[in-house]
Formats: structure tokens, C-alpha cells, sequence
């Protein structure tokens, strides 16, 4: 096995990681990035030191091999659960034993820390989620609407749900304070590894027995993307800290890089000999951690992938370098869209400047105009029948609601017919342009949060309720105000 750290800017392999010959099955990095855990097929958990990059510790931790691994929010404190049928934390300083929590039927496959570190959630070859007190390993809930082993679970960033996923080939979210299933997310066609929430709690990824990425909107249970590209089983997902980049790793030993606004791939990274277990992001987000079942590796050498490194940022911007940003920002090669946030992010009184002249609050459909169209999906001319269509796809995803509406409404069945093929088209088609524009510069102002950004977003968020821009900027104001600060 190997474990390998990545420079996200460079594509480069900065270091692997001195190990054993064991395969490494989870991986988790301290919120620090002090402390880098690998638990292995042995049973062993190993804990490296990053800035020294020594093996600093190591210890039996179950009677099988280890499963998961996730630390609390403050570091002091490492969950794991194994074959063994047991969760366990550990006081990580010492790696003393403090509690564990028992109930599961066979090995647990997956746990997870709640970001406030009051609760862990567990899943095994049971088919159970379980719901535990961290302070005193006592169960509080049990889920069981899965069919098959639950091999992930995790957190939303603030707290209140927990994603699942099974073998059963679904993802489920629940609710933490209520219990209750909130969306069933249904697609994969084969068992579902592994779940990551965005940082910004608005998306959740998954991955298993598949080619692709499937990429989801937590509000609706709604797919947004197919990110299509891996070989084989895809193991190990995870969400940068900034939610601008998705990593993901499969069974070829290949490591994809994400723009989950746009489903485009930014970069590959290679070097792995064998299947990628895990993968997680340094909190800093400069760089990513890696590990894989194969032969080790202990040399630590750079390693180039297909994509240089990104051109740098001026020191001042011009007229010129603002309008390209702008353009920029609506790409969907995700490498010039990356480039344009750090630009606005470098400079961001110039940003400020440009997004308050360019973005305005969105206006509402014509509901009459909407619905004209609407009737025109079955005119007897069929070029008139292709233009109302086309108008209807060209509104986007703001239209869904009209649609939905109309398509619940007393029409006849020709009529609701043609409504269907428009919504199933505007949910199968990727954000246009300007949405993507729409959701980077959102991004933007929320992670600035100064005065004049947050102006800027409660602008926003008063225009048209069914437009993206409006929601995403609700959205943005709504983690700013739960957290006291940009996410």
C-alpha cells in the first residue's frame, strides 16, 4: 500500500508516506493538519505526524481489519470501527482507549464524526445506520430502512443530517433530530461505497460499483451530475474545504479532480499501483492525501500530472483582466473557472467592484408567457412546437417550478406528456453559463463576507424565489448567519 500527498496547484506528488506492506483501508487527517490516521487490514491504526512525516504511532485497535476512521473537530479524540462488530474512540494524543460502542450485528464498515463532535454515526454489514453519543458510547438511534450492508456514512456540515450508503444500491438522508428518512437517492447500479457532503451543505457526492461520480442537491434528492471518466469501482470520495473541488479515486489507481458547479474534470492525478482507498483534502486545501491497496512504495519523488500548473495571479488587475475573469467565471473548462475564483479571491475590493456592477437581483418569469409556451408544446406546426419547447429549455431550471405546477393542473394527457419530456430534459441538462456564473460569484461573496458582500447578498437574495441566483444566495446568507462566519 501507499499513502501520497498532492499539491493541488501543481499537480504534483509532494511525498509518499513511509508504510507497511499492509493494504490501508480508511484514512482520516485531524482538523489541525497535524495528524494524518490510516487504518489497515491488520487491525493496526497508524498515526503520521505530517510536517515531519514520521510514524509517530501505532497500535492494535480492533480484531480484524479497520474500517473507518474519523476524528472529532478538535483533534483529541479518533473514532474507528472494524471487522470486529465495534466502534471505538480513542484519546489520540496516547491512543488510549476511552469507550466503545457496542450493537452492531458484524463488522461496521463506516463512522463518522458530527462536526459539534456531540455524535458519531455508524454502518455495518447489518444494514443498520446507528446514532451514538461520543461522551458516552450509548446508542440514541437506529435506522434501518436499508436492505443491504451500509458501507459510508457522513455528517452534513451542520450536523443535522446523515448520509448513508448501501449496497442496496441507494443513498439515503436522514435527519438527526427527528429520525426520519428525508430523501431516498436512487440511481446507482451497483452498491454505493462511499458519501461526502460539500463543505457548503448544499451537495452530497457518492461512489461505488460504477464508472461514474454521482453527484446530488441536498435540499431537492435530486441527481445534478454524472461525472463520468474513472475505470473500475470508485472507492473514496471527498470535497475540498473551499466545495470548489470534488476528488475521487478508483480501482485503476487513478485519481480524478472535480468542478462540482460545471461536472467537468480539472486534472488527473497518477502514480497509485493499485486501488484507491481513500482520499481526503489537507484542511488548508492546498493538498491532498491519498491511499491505495498495493505494494509500497517508500521513496518520496515529484510526480507530474496531465496538467501544468495554473498560470499565477497579477499583482493588479486591469479592465481586461476583470472582463476575462468575469467570462471566466461562466467557463465550463473548470480550469479557467478555478483561475477566476483565485483571481477574485487575490483581489477582492476589484471583485467586490465587478460583482456590484454585474450582478443584479433576478427578475420573475412572465407567468402568462410561460404559459403560452406551454400550449405551444402541442401545436399542430411543429416548428412552433421545437420554438416553445427551445424557449422553455433556454429559461432553465427557473421555468421548473411553471412546469411543475402546470403539470399537476387539470391538462390533458398529450399536454402533460410534452411538460414531462421538457422537465426531464431541463433535469438531465447541466447548469448553463450563467448559472455557473451565478453560483462561483455566490461562492465568492459568501467566503469574503465583508460588509459589502453581504449587501451584495441580501440584494440577491430578495429577487425571483424560483431562480437559482436567489437561492443561492439565500442559501449563502443562511450559513453565514448559522455559523457566524463564511463557511
Amino acid at each position: 500500500m501507499s499513502i501520497r500527498i498532492w499539491s493541488l496547484a501543481s499537480g504534483l506528488q509532494l511525498s509518499q508516506l513511509p508504510a507497511s506492506q499492509i493494504p490501508i483501508s480508511c484514512v482520516s487527517v485531524s482538523p489541525d493538519g497535524r495528524w494524518l490516521a490510516a487504518g489497515a487490514e491488520d487491525g493496526v491504526v497508524r498515526i503520521w505526524d505530517l510536517n515531519s512525516e514520521r510514524l509517530i504511532r501505532q497500535a492494535g485497535a480492533h480484531a480484524g481489519p479497520v474500517k473507518g476512521l474519523a476524528f472529532a473537530a478538535d483533534g483529541k479524540t479518533l473514532a474507528s470501527c472494524g471487522a470486529d462488530s465495534f466502534v471505538k474512540l480513542w484519546e489520540t494524543a496516547s491512543f488510549t482507549e476511552l469507550r466503545r460502542c457496542v450493537g452492531h450485528k458484524g463488522a461496521v464498515l463506516a463512522v463518522a464524526y458530527s462536526p459539534s463532535g456531540e455524535h458519531l454515526a455508524s454502518g455495518g454489514e447489518d444494514a443498520s445506520v446507528r446514532l451514538w453519543s461520543a461522551a458516552t458510547g450509548q446508542a440514541l438511534a437506529r435506522w434501518d430502512r436499508h436492505h443491504q450492508a451500509v458501507e459510508s456514512v457522513a455528517f452534513s456540515p451542520d450536523g443535522t443530517q446523515v448520509a448513508s450508503g448501501s449496497w442496496d444500491r441507494t443513498v439515503r438522508l436522514w435527519d438527526v433530530g427527528s429520525g426520519s428518512q428525508m430523501h431516498k437517492l436512487i440511481g446507482h447500479n451497483g452498491g454505493v461505497k462511499c458519501v461526502a457532503f460539500s463543505p457548503d451543505g448544499t451537495l452530497l457526492a457518492s461512489g461505488g460499483g460504477e464508472e461514474f461520480v454521482r453527484v446530488w442537491q441536498v435540499g431537492t434528492g435530486k441527481q445534478k451530475f454524472q461525472l463520468r471518466g474513472h475505470f473500475g469501482v470508485v472507492l473514496a470520495v471527498a470535497f475540498s474545504p473551499s466545495s470548489n473541488l470534488l476528488a475521487a479515486g478508483d480501482s485503476h489507481g487513478r485519481i480524478h479532480l472535480w468542478d462540482p458547479a460545471s461536472g467537468k474534470e480539472v486534472r488527473t492525478l497518477d502514480g497509485h499501483r493499485g486501488i484507491i482507498s481513500a482520499v481526503v483534502f489537507l484542511p488548508e486545501g492546498k493538498y491532498l492525501c491519498s491511499a491505495s491497496l498495493g505494494a509500497a512504495s517508500l521513496e518520496i519523488r515529484p510526480q507530474r500530472t496531465a496538467m501544468p500548473a495554473m498560470t499565477p495571479i497579477p499583482a493588479a488587475l486591469s479592465p481586461a483582466d476583470l472582463d476575462a475573469a468575469w467570462d471566466d467565471l461562466a467557463s465550463t473548462d473548470a480550469r479557467k473557472a478555478l483561475r477566476a475564483q483565485r483571481l477574485l479571491a487575490t483581489h477582492p475590493e476589484a471583485a467586490l467592484n465587478l460583482l456590484s456592477d454585474r450582478l443584479k437581483p433576478a427578475l420573475p418569469l412572465k407567468r402568462d408567457a410561460v404559459q403560452q409556451l406551454i400550449h405551444l408544446l402541442v401545436h399542430a406546426d411543429p416548428s412552433e412546437r421545437n420554438r416553445a419547447k427551445n424557449t422553455l429549455l433556454q429559461l432553465g431550471h427557473q421555468v421548473e417550478p411553471l412546469l411543475e405546477e402546470f403539470r399537476l393542473s387539470g391538462i390533458d394527457d398529450e399536454l402533460r406528456k410534452a411538460v414531462e419530456e421538457v422537465l426531464a430534459e431541463l433535469h438531465a441538462s447541466p447548469p448553463s453559463p450563467e448559472m455557473l456564473r451565478h453560483m462561483r460569484a455566490v461562492d465568492f461573496l459568501a467566503r469574503h463576507a465583508s460588509e459589502r458582500s453581504l449587501s451584495l447578498l441580501q440584494s440577491l437574495a430578495s429577487g425571483a424565489p424560483e431562480a437559482l441566483l436567489t437561492q443561492e444566495a439565500k442559501s449563502a446568507l443562511q450559513r453565514i448567519q448559522r455559523t457566524g462566519s463564511p463557511p
